[in-house]
């Protein structure tokens, strides 16, 4: 948790693991409580008419993947696995299945040997899909809840975009089939320890 108020010159950044909101609660009333003076703030000049706020969050633009038509030509895709090198990525992805029906879009993305370290996400390429993915959060990987975006960028270029909402996490995938080869971009927008990689890898089979 990341604690700031300005208006006090004071910044509060605590690293704890607590089971319930209960717990941070009573952690942020402490703060109120025994280092700023609550009545003060609930008096102080409501922030919603502070102009300069307004200005900032007015220059703050977000732009939603755009819903694309599948094009003529795409690669049939459908129980089709892909294996990657594991030494090209620092993830350890080491596979991608694919499972399609009408719109949809189930995605397998395995890390390791077993199937316990199997992932599957859920998308449509007719609208934005909410559901639960498994994905890093701090040091564990919980399932977080996650928007997911799919386009063909062209018939060769498959995106996605993940926006995690636990966390600030944006993640976008670019998959370029060429043939039985397939090349994987991995983008994330912020993060201490993923970083930006790039991974090829082969048609292994056509069973998912």
């Amino acid at each position: 948790m990341c604690f700031v108020t300005p208006r006090e010159n004071i910044v509060i950044a605590v690293n704890a693991s607590f089971k319930s909101m209960a717990r941070l609660q009573v952690l942020l009333d402490l703060i109120y409580e025994e280092l700023l003076d609550a009545k003060e703030i609930q008096q102080s000049e409501d922030l919603q008419d502070d102009p300069r706020l307004q200005q900032t969050i007015a220059s703050i633009s977000s732009k939603e993947p755009e819903i694309r038509p599948i094009p003529a030509g795409v690669p049939d895709l459908h129980l089709r696995t892909y294996g990657l090198s594991d030494n090209d990525n620092p993830q350890g992805l080491n596979r991608i299945g694919f499972r399609l029906r009408d719109s949809k879009l189930s995605l397998l993305l395995g890390y390791g040997r077993e199937e316990d370290s199997e992932q599957l996400l859920e998308l449509d390429f007719t609208q934005p899909v909410q559901t639960r993915h498994r994905f890093h959060k701090d040091l564990s990987m919980p399932l977080q809840e996650v928007v997911a975006y799919a386009a063909w960028l062209d018939k060769r270029t498959l995106r996605l975009n993940l926006y995690y909402i636990e966390t600030p996490y944006v993640v976008t995938y670019t998959m370029t089939f060429e043939g039985e080869s397939i090349d994987v971009q991995f983008q994330i927008n912020v993060s201490f320890h993923l970083s930006d990689y790039r991974a090829s890898g082969r048609l292994m089979n056509k069973k998912l």
